[in-house]
């Protein structure tokens, strides 16, 4: 399996994670912070595996699925309590 196609796998997973935790926390700020807690500590473990050209690939095609991901399950969650 290709490198890229990994990173977007973990980071689609990060995301699911995210967004249930999010769902499950009442506080708006702990709902936001707790994701991007997550999202920054795979991202420092991710960035010590790429050399410096893929950093730039790596944090931007990372912070995109993340984020997408992880609104799409909170929204939907959302709606459905």
């Amino acid at each position: 399996m290709k490198i890229e196609r990994l990173v977007i796998i973990l980071f689609t997973i990060a995301g699911v994670v995210g967004g249930i935790a999010s769902d499950l926390l009442a506080d708006l700020i702990l709902s936001a912070a707790i994701p991007l807690v997550v999202y920054v500590a795979l991202l420092t473990v991710m960035l010590k595996f790429f050399e410096k050209k893929k950093r730039k690939w790596l944090i931007y095609n990372s912070l995109t699925t993340f984020i997408l991901i992880w609104l799409v399950v909170w929204i939907l969650l959302y709606n459905l309590r």
